[in-house]
């Protein structure tokens, strides 16, 4: 009976440590998984800070413009709101023919 309860102490033994291997083995692999996707997630998070860092400096330059160039300010009060001066007369002319 020795012989058989050793045989079958090693194959449970070696059941063991093929679940515990497969295990680990699948957890590390849910882990890598997770990692990798937060790689990526973080690869597009730059990428949109990097954009919107470029549309605040752009944005601030406008603002800088606005408030320190009065020719700039002008302008841009003709073009967007459709002011004029006193004394000047706008024409608006229809594109179609």
């Amino acid at each position: 009976m020795s012989v058989f309860f050793g045989r079958s102490l090693l194959a449970v033994l070696v059941l063991l440590i093929v679940a515990a291997v497969l295990a680990v083995g699948n957890a590390f692999l849910k882990t890598h998984r997770e990692y990798t996707h937060l790689q990526e997630r973080q690869r597009e998070l730059e990428l949109n800070v990097a954009q919107l860092r470029v549309q605040h400096d752009q944005r601030e330059a406008y603002l800088r413009l606005m408030l320190n160039d009065p020719s700039f300010l002008e302008r841009v009060a003709r073009e967007r709101l459709g002011l004029a001066r006193q004394e000047e007369t706008i024409f608006r002319f229809d594109g179609r023919r």
